[in-house]
């Protein structure tokens, strides 16, 4: 993959954001930002113009935040993260566009593979 791949993650969860930048980097992406808030992830996508989203969707609002993300760029591509008794929102997000979700507890490797086939 390219240097040039951009990504922006999305997870109130700071460990969860390292372990994914950690992923990404791995799979070649250049520039990997992340975010906390999905207000601050809408801005965030304005000024990069991320390829790749990988969002935690824990209610409404993580699905609020996909459809502004698409609805400025549909060619971006979202993974979604859920837990379980997320479902719901899973559903939702996936309806709105969404690429793929993996469930937590996820393995590294299921995320880059993930990340690879889309890519590829």
């Amino acid at each position: 993959m390219s240097d040039s791949l951009r990504a922006l993650v999305i997870d109130d969860s700071g460990a969860t954001r390292l372990r994914i930048k950690s992923i990404l980097e791995k799979c070649g992406f250049g520039i990997i930002w992340n975010s906390m808030t999905g207000i601050e992830s809408i801005a965030k996508c304005k000024v990069l113009n991320p390829q790749l989203v990988v969002i935690n969707v824990p209610d409404m609002m993580g699905v609020e935040t996909i459809k502004r993300i698409l609805a400025r760029d549909n060619t971006v591509k979202i993974i979604i993260l859920g837990r379980p008794g997320q479902e719901s929102y899973i559903g939702e997000a996936m309806l709105t566009g969404s690429t793929a979700y993996l469930m937590e507890p996820f393995k590294d490797e299921d995320v880059a593979n993930m990340v690879w086939n889309i890519f590829q």
